[in-house]
């Protein structure tokens, strides 16, 4: 992976335009060594995922660029088959990576650092500390290459170039897998825009409640409200408490979605207010997915079995919670509470999976239901999570 360098420079700087559209650029590189036409598109016109899977599909060989404001992540193809990545975004880096695998603590990571410093590679630095086996190395290696492709899939502000002459200087073999990777990488776009809906965009700067509610939080949670804290009168944000903390995307989002519902985050342009209880809260999410589903049985065309499937193998960030519920017959609430208290974060991360999935069945009714018809069901959740 790369390290951090120097901010990107822009399109019109480093190639000759040979066609312009909304949005669109064709060009080439300048000089005699030029290489072969490039095709750059802001993201706006088409996300990262959807570019990637047209290069598979057409089995390019190169590099897509994927250029946001903060850096820049290159995703490489050899004959449609992705073989890594190169990132100057920090959260890419193989120490991070590691540090949420579990398979290195801080203190570890510090450690190594220090041979890093006088001239050791990183991986080489952590197999000769006995931190970690070859074996996992390898493994830490496709992880980082698997993740630092979701994390460029996921971006939506910047722009994006195709490189036909660019190849990978240590390229890891996925072959077939790649196909895979891109349906994982969309699922996740799709879920990462629901997210973002839910805590009303990215971009929005928030604060921290005071005195916090109670309750225990996961540790991405807790490093967020620390670091929203440490701010003390600067609101960040959620964009820059992602990045300040070294989160990825989606367990980015998903922190912040549960410290804005748990009510220990606020939006600094809208005054706190009184949260229901948990219980209460849950209460109403249970009859909200039921409302739901009820709406989608109703309309046929199997609609209401894809959201049962996303209940079966939900995302991993919500995987324990949601493990032991079934929508083969409405949801109990007495069940969901009872569940709630034996999984980790308690209520309130019981919470957060059930605002995933019914954002999840939202979305269905949304591309099935009449216009009018999915209006009026909005109308009834509203008034349930009011």
């Amino acid at each position: 992976m790369g390290g951090m360098s120097d901010p990107p420079v822009t399109l019109d700087e480093e190639m000759r335009v040979l066609a312009r559209l909304p949005g669109l650029v064709v060009a080439t590189g300048e000089g005699e060594r030029a290489p072969p036409p490039w095709l750059a598109c802001t993201l706006e016109v088409a996300s990262p995922a959807e570019l990637f899977s047209l290069l598979v599909t057409q089995r390019c060989s190169g590099a897509l660029e994927v250029i946001d404001p903060r850096g820049k992540r290159s995703l490489f193809l050899e004959q449609g088959n992705y073989t890594g990545a190169t990132s100057t975004h920090s959260s890419d880096r193989l120490h991070e990576v590691l540090r949420r695998m579990g398979k290195l603590s801080l203190d570890q990571i510090l450690i190594a650092d220090e041979m890093v410093k006088a001239g050791k590679l990183f991986g080489r630095a952590i197999i000769e500390l006995g931190f970690i086996e070859p074996m996992a190395l390898r493994g830490a290696l496709v992880e980082q290459a698997t993740s630092t492709f979701e994390a460029a899939c996921l971006e939506q502000r910047g722009h994006a170039v195709f490189r036909a002459d660019q190849v990978h200087p240590k390229p890891l073999r996925f072959g077939v897998e790649t196909a895979k990777m891109i349906e994982g990488a969309l699922r996740s776009v799709h879920e990462h825009r629901a997210l973002e809906r839910r805590i009303g965009g990215i971009d929005v700067k928030l604060d921290v409640v005071q005195p916090p509610p109670r309750g225990p939080l996961p540790e991405t949670a807790q490093a967020l409200v620390q670091l929203a804290t440490s701010a003390r009168k600067q609101s960040f944000t959620g964009a820059e408490l992602i990045a300040r903390a070294g989160l990825g995307q989606l367990e980015g989002l998903s922190s912040l979605a549960h410290l804005l519902e748990a009510g220990f985050l606020t939006r600094a342009d809208e005054a706190p207010a009184p949260a229901p209880d948990d219980t209460v809260r849950l209460k109403r999410l249970v009859a909200a997915i039921n409302l739901v589903m009820a709406a989608l049985d109703d309309a046929g065309f199997g609609v209401g079995d894809a959201v049962r499937e996303y209940l079966e193998s939900p995302p991993e960030l919500y995987e324990e919670a949601l493990s032991g519920l079934t929508l083969e017959q409405p949801l109990d609430d007495a069940t969901v509470l009872a569940t709630a208290g034996f999984i980790s974060g308690g209520r309130p991360a019981m919470i957060t999976a059930l605002g995933a999935l019914l954002e999840d069945a939202l979305l269905q009714a949304k591309d099935t239901l009449a216009p009018e018809l999915n209006e009026r069901l909005l109308e009834r959740v509203r008034a349930l999570q009011s």
